[in-house]
């Protein structure tokens, strides 16, 4: 029941935006019922037929009953008590000048307020539901870690027989255990070796594994492209995860990216543009202060400083 609850959450999070819409609404409403309440009572002429007269004394014969039919003329339809059109009745007696009033203001309404208020109420609510799922993957962090400490180690048992792929760390075999209870199974889980190394044939054996999927869906880790999640944490293209890197780089990967990634990600560009700027004029001072073999080796590779 997670969509009834992500909608039923969504709904109670906008109360505050669809109770301020109300009052927009039905102020919008009150205003312009009151104005063509005044305008049909003031300026409709005497010598309307009594009918036409009746049916919109009859709709407009009130604010309450003006602020009815006005709504129903912005959503249901504008129509006479007799279940005639209500505006050809008004357009009939009042001209064109009718004609185009309501046309704008319909458009105003329809096109206007209520996307307005949708679009109000969407992203209030997406917000919400973000910071939400983002509390919770915090406080599910430590039974999420744990559950993939475990789930790697029974992958590692299960594919003890890709011990000779894994690299040259040999204490792989450590992880390989038969099931001796589940309490059992989450000490030995905490006494996993970090420093142990998974092959990407290996790891890419693992992708395949329903259980492992599962826990890439409730960790919120995107699957669609995961052949290259093996190079996403591989960082220094060894062609070797270690067991920390794979723990340490899944737990960052969960959710989407955020503000701070990509902060993170600017600073840390900076910082080592300033190191390779740092690393080019030492590198300048020493070619020039080398005297003229330094000139002469510069002549005759002039494309060094090309990539400095």
């Amino acid at each position: 029941f997670s969509e009834l609850r992500a909608m039923v959450e969504g709904v109670f999070a906008g109360l505050r935006i669809l109770v301020w819409a109300i009052v927009l609404l039905l102020s919008f409403t009150y205003v312009l019922a009151l104005l063509t309440m005044t305008i049909i009572h003031d300026i409709l002429p005497d010598d309307t037929e009594q009918d036409a007269k009746y049916l919109t004394q009859q709709s407009f014969g009130s604010v309450i009953w003006s602020m009815f039919t006005m709504f129903r003329c912005f959503t249901d339809g504008c129509s006479a008590f007799d279940g005639t059109p209500l505006q050809v009745h008004l357009s009939a007696y009042f001209g064109e000048f009718f004609m185009v009033a309501y046309v704008v203001i319909y458009l105003f309404v329809t096109v206007g307020i209520f996307n307005l208020i949708m679009a109000t109420f969407l992203d209030y609510v997406m917000a919400v539901s973000c910071k939400r799922r983002q509390h919770e993957r915090e406080i599910n962090a430590a039974e999420m870690e744990r559950c993939l400490r475990q789930l790697v180690s029974e992958l590692c048992e299960r594919h003890s027989s890709y011990h000779t792929a894994v690299g040259k760390n040999s204490n792989l075999l450590a992880c390989c255990w038969r099931f001796r209870g589940a309490k059992q199974r989450i000490k030995e889980v905490a006494k996993l070796d970090p420093s142990m190394t998974v092959s990407k044939i290996v790891f890419n054996t693992w992708l395949s594994d329903q259980r492992m999927l599962d826990l890439l869906d409730d960790m919120d880790i995107a699957s669609a492209s995961r052949n290259r999640l093996f190079d996403v944490l591989d960082s220094n293209m060894s062609g070797h995860l270690k067991v920390k890197e794979i723990i340490s780089g899944l737990m960052k990967l969960r959710g989407p990216a955020e503000k701070c990634d990509v902060i993170a990600t600017l600073l840390s560009v900076k910082h080592m543009m300033s190191s390779v700027e740092d690393l080019r004029s030492t590198v300048s001072g020493m070619i020039g202060n080398s005297g003229p073999a330094g000139d002469k080796g510069i002549a005759a590779r002039p494309h060094a400083l090309a990539y400095i």
